[in-house]
């Protein structure tokens, strides 16, 4: 990481940068007002020698206009909700987006920048699930929210017509197996969306359960014995691809599945 120092003149100097291509970013403060006020990036390319930069220009961000919008009656109060975005790592450092929701599903999110964000999984209460985003008019297939062309309202679909997918999961003799690592990961046409990937785990009667699973394509795995975290890798779930069970879910439907568990390779 380079060290830097910032003198009385208003400018600031990196020592010790090696050769290679860069992200300069700066943020910029009031000494009144706690929030960042703007923000500026800028590519620096450095050789194999000192480079001399004019400081981008900051830019002030702007707010945006949103709303939480159900299908049907919400089955929980709307306040309970959050609303969060995470920028694109390119993007640099920026401060991530984050807003309550009102009563009537109304929220404001402030110094949005006009970069690229990721609506984050909000905790949504049980009764239902986040269906999808819009930007203006437009509808992002993996929850992407583009404001690099400027403000445009956003809005937050939820539905209500989950389903449910529960079952035991067996061993090779047909017993009841506890503790099995069950994952249900979406396929198809949302295969791109990563806040439908599902964890479980199977209980003492070796029976798991998925609600308020969005209806659409999905793939069932489950190991009896695998690391937690690199069965939500899909380089990890890749090779037992074959193995795994398709499964299609039908608005509001319950599926009792049984499962036996992939053996790790």
């Amino acid at each position: 990481m380079p060290n830097f120092s910032s003198f009385n003149n208003n400018t600031v100097e990196f020592h010790g940068v090696l050769p290679g291509s860069y992200m300069l970013t700066g943020t910029l403060r009031s000494t009144d007002r706690p929030e960042v006020m703007g923000y500026a990036r800028q590519i620096v390319e450095v050789q194999n020698h000192d480079v001399e930069l004019t400081a981008p220009s900051f830019n002030p961000g702007f707010d945006i206009a949103g709303s939480v919008q159900v299908d049907t009656a919400a089955p929980f109060p709307l306040d309970k909700l959050r609303v969060n975005l995470r920028p694109d790592e390119t993007a640099g450092y920026i401060p991530n987006p984050s807003a309550t929701v009102a009563a009537d599903g109304a929220f404001q999110l402030h110094m949005v920048q006009p970069e690229s964000y990721r609506l984050l999984t909000m905790p949504i209460p049980a009764g239902a699930y986040l269906k999808g985003v819009k930007l203006g008019n437009r509808e992002p297939p993996d929850l992407q929210v583009d404001f690099s062309g400027g403000a445009a309202p956003l809005t937050i679909l939820l539905g209500t017509d989950g389903g449910r997918i529960e079952g035991t999961v067996q061993n090779g003799a047909g017993d009841p197996l506890p503790r099995a690592r069950v994952v249900l990961a979406p396929d198809g046409r949302q295969r791109s969306r990563e806040d439908r990937l599902k964890p479980g785990i199977s209980d003492a009667k070796g029976h798991y359960v998925f609600a308020d699973v969005p209806p659409g394509e999905y793939r069932l795995f489950v190991w009896e014995d695998a690391d937690p975290n690199a069965i939500m890798d899909p380089d990890f779930r890749k090779p037992y691809e074959s193995q795994s069970l398709a499964v299609k879910v039908e608005p509001s439907a319950t599926l009792t599945i049984p499962l036996k568990p992939i053996p790790v390779q």
